[in-house]
């Protein structure tokens, strides 16, 4: 099965369909009064949705895609559905509220790669030569052996089980930020002396040297040795994951490396921080927004039409009130002029509609 894979998520009609929710959909209370409406054009044909009328109905709910947060709307009545959603940015700093940051940002629709964000290769190990085959996790699921290649941005739990050319075999867990925007990062630097068994290690800053460290722990098989930034020279007695978990002083932002060891050998698994900064993140997806219709039992979707001539203006952002399930829900007013395109049969259809939207935000 050697060569490489495409992991494509979210994009093909199942997952577009049925991601997996964090948060159940819930109805959001009637009005008297037309809260929520959409009125447009869908392949200048009319449509108009009005939640509470002709059996439409606002739905709100959180998914998580690629272990990102999208936050959506789902308004229809049985025949034409629109979805449309934001995803979260700026998804390492935990203390980020996006409601806050919402407001701020000028939106654009999210745009399917048509080359791999970042590739996890065998081959660009440090040392292959000790290698026989990788097999690549992604969040948990097989992907495929010694090669694969990302296109869609996410918060990656990537395992590597590396199976060396003297027929040992080790799992090394790391996670990799791929097309979102990374606030903080740091390179678990290792030295080794497979003679001497000895090992020193230190977590450099990357890409901020202004900024310091709040916290640093160091483990090794997950206990504890260290507490310094700088690891001194430790005698490994057997083989062992070595684990630096490091806070950023002013944001809280925390990140986890490991690396593999094996004394008497050149069996080593470095972390995955040079796969994730040669990462091609030049178009962010952070805030970007997401626009699903259903019309004619077909899912039409915004992220793999071309949507370079699309325009989205948000004449307002505001608290609306709390959902069936207690969460926040916000009202958006905006205007839309887009592309969606069939993930059936690749037609695309222009739509074009003024909206005013329930989007939750937990």
């Amino acid at each position: 099965m050697g060569g490489r894979n495409k992991y494509l998520v979210g994009l093909l009609t199942a997952v577009l369909m049925l991601s997996s929710c964090k948060k159940d959909k819930f109805d959001v209370p009637e009005s008297n009064d037309p809260v929520f409406v959409v009125n447009g054009t869908i392949d200048n044909e009319a449509f108009q949705l009005v939640a509470g009328d002709a059996g439409a109905y606002m739905f709100t709910g959180t998914m998580d895609i690629n272990n990102v947060d999208f936050f959506y709307g789902n308004l229809n009545d049985g025949n034409i559905s629109i979805e449309l959603g934001i995803f979260d940015g700026m998804i390492d700093m935990p203390f980020v509220d996006p409601e806050n940051e919402l407001p701020n940002v000028t939106p654009v629709f999210a745009s399917q790669s048509t080359q791999p964000l970042v590739i996890l290769s065998k081959f660009m190990m440090n040392n292959p030569q000790n290698i026989g085959q990788i097999k690549w996790y992604l969040n948990g699921t097989f992907v495929d052996f010694n090669e694969i290649e990302i296109y869609e941005p996410g918060w990656y739990d990537v395992m590597a089980e590396v199976t060396f050319t003297n027929g040992s075999t080790v799992q090394l867990e790391n996670d990799i930020i791929v097309g979102y925007e990374r606030t903080h990062n740091f390179d678990l630097v290792f030295g080794w002396d497979p003679f001497n068994n000895t090992l020193t290690a230190s977590a450099d800053m990357i890409g901020n040297p202004s900024g310091s460290f709040q916290d640093v722990t160091w483990t090794f098989n997950g206990n504890i040795i260290s507490y310094s930034p700088s690891l001194p020279q430790f005698e490994v007695s057997t083989d062992g994951i070595l684990t630096a978990e490091v806070t950023f002083a002013g944001t809280n932002v925390t990140r986890t490396k490991s690396i593999y060891v094996s004394p008497g050998s050149m069996n080593t698994v470095d972390d995955l921080t040079e796969f994730e900064e040669m990462a091609s993140n030049n178009l962010y997806q952070d805030f970007n927004m997401r626009l699903n219709v259903i019309k004619g039992g077909v899912l039409y979707s915004s992220v793999p039409a071309d949507n370079s001539n699309a325009t989205i203006a948000i004449t307002s952002f505001e608290y609306y009130g709390k959902n069936a399930n207690n969460n926040d829900v916000y009202k958006v007013s905006a205007n839309i002029n887009a592309m969606v395109k069939s993930v059936v049969n690749g037609n695309q259809l222009p739509i074009s509609f003024t909206t005013t939207f329930g989007v939750e935000i937990p």
